[in-house]
C-alpha cells in the first residue's frame, strides 16, 4: 500500500543496482540505511538498502525513495580462456558486503557490550563488524586495529567508498580505537552512513561522519576504510 511506482536498473557491469520507488509518505516513510525487501519484481526480487528520501516539502504526500544494491562482483578476466576463469574465486565480493550489511541492520537497538559479539547479548564495534562478515562467510580478525590492518585498504575520498566497507576511527597516529560497517554515501554532502555499537549506554545504531580521511569524529579522527569483501 502507498507504492505509486517503481524503476530500476540492473548492470552487473556497474557497482550498483538502484531502484527509484515513488510513495505516498502517509502509507510507508523508511529511514536511510533501512533494508526493505521486493517482492515479484523479478531479478529485483531482492533486499535493498534504502540510500536517500526525497519529499518536495512537508506539505505534500508524495515521496521519491532511492533503494541500492551491491552488484555481484566481476573478476578480471584470466588468461586460458573459460576452463581458466572457471577456477578463479568468486566467494566474497559486494554480495557478501550486503549481506553483512543486512545482518549488521538486523543488530540495530541491541546493546553495547564491550566484549560483545553475539546477538544474544549484545556487540562491542568490532564484534559487531566480524559477527556481520561471518554471516556472510567471510572471517575478519576479532580487534579493530587488526581489522584496519587486514585490509585490503580503500583509497581515499568518499567517491571510493562502497556499502559494506568497514571504516575506522581513532587518535591521529594510532591504530583505529573504532570501527563501523558502512551503508551509504552522498557525494554532494560528503557524509557517509554507517552502522556501529558506539560505546556503553548507547544501542548499536546508524552513525554519520564526514568521509575526508583526518576529519573529525567526536574526539577521534576519521582515519579510513577496508574492504573485506574485496
Amino acid at each position: 500500500n502507498g507504492i505509486q511506482e517503481i524503476n530500476g536498473t540492473w548492470d552487473i557491469g556497474q557497482p550498483l543496482a538502484s531502484l527509484t520507488v515513488n510513495a505516498v509518505a502517509g502509507s510507508w516513510f523508511p529511514n536511510p540505511g533501512q533494508v526493505v525487501t521486493v517482492n515479484d519484481l523479478g531479478p529485483f526480487s531482492v533486499n535493498w538498502l534504502v540510500q536517500t528520501i526525497d519529499r518536495p516539502n512537508l506539505f505534500q504526500p508524495d515521496i521519491t525513495i532511492t533503494l541500492a544494491r551491491p552488484q555481484p562482483y566481476l573478476h578480471e578476466p584470466v588468461s586460458g580462456g573459460a576452463a581458466a576463469a572457471t577456477s578463479q574465486q568468486t566467494t566474497g565480493g559486494s554480495s557478501a558486503a550486503a549481506a553483512a550489511i543486512a545482518y549488521a541492520q538486523a543488530q540495530i537497538g541491541k546493546p553495547y557490550i564491550w566484549g560483545g559479539e553475539n546477538p544474544n547479548s549484545g556487540f562491542d564495534c568490532s564484534g559487531l563488524t566480524q559477527a556481520s562478515y561471518q554471516s556472510a562467510g567471510i572471517s575478519i580478525p576479532r580487534r579493530s586495529q587488526e581489522q584496519q590492518a587486514a585490509g585490503p585498504a580503500v583509497p581515499a575520498g568518499i567517491v571510493n567508498l562502497l556499502p559494506g566497507d568497514l571504516v575506522f576511527f581513532g587518535a591521529t597516529g594510532v591504530p583505529a580505537t573504532h570501527v563501523g560497517i558502512l551503508v551509504s554515501t552522498d557525494a554532494a554532502s560528503n557524509i557517509a552512513t554507517m552502522i556501529d555499537a558506539p560505546y556503553t549506554g548507547v544501542n548499536v545504531r546508524t552513525d554519520t561522519f564526514t568521509a575526508t580521511t583526518g576529519a573529525g569524529w567526536g574526539g577521534d579522527i576519521y582515519q579510513g576504510a577496508s574492504r573485506p569483501a574485496a
